[in-house]
């Protein structure tokens, strides 16, 4: 998955809710772009060893640097409160566990190999760069029973 979103929710129960996720089955890699709190801000609701960002932002997440994530969450970003006493001020991307991504790294996963060609983008954050992912080997399909 690219990008975790703010974090307000937990994506990753809600994944495993529908199905798309499972304990015991299919793995999500988070691949965060950049460490702004819309894509990352959500990292901190899975695992640490299946959330990956550039490695020049890794410091800035696993602090919860909040001039590096960018905070600037207002209430009108929100159609409704995602739950009880939630307050767009008090929003601040939590200090999470990241693995640091470089160039062309492949990550295996047990179903899977997947190929990231990072390329570098010139323009928005200083580490921010294109994410290709290539599925490279596909060794067994698991289904997920809820």
């Amino acid at each position: 998955m690219l990008r975790s979103g703010l974090g307000v929710c937990n994506l990753n129960s809600y994944l495993s809710e529908v199905g798309l996720i499972c304990k015991g089955g299919r793995q999500c890699l988070v691949i965060c772009t950049h460490c702004h709190f819309d894509h990352a801000g959500g990292a901190h609701h899975f695992p640490p060893d299946q959330v990956y960002l550039h490695r020049l932002d890794a410091a800035d997440l696993q602090a919860g640097r909040q001039t590096s994530t960018l905070n600037y969450v207002k209430p009108t970003h929100f159609h409704q409160q995602p739950y009880r006493d939630f307050a767009a001020c008090r929003y601040r991307v939590p200090p999470t566990n990241c693995t640091a991504l470089t160039a062309d790294q492949v990550l295996s996963m047990a179903v899977f190999r997947v190929l990231l060609s990072l390329k570098k983008l010139s323009l928005h954050q200083e580490s921010s760069f294109n994410c290709s992912v290539t599925v490279t080997e596909v060794r067994s399909f698991i289904s997920c029973r809820m």
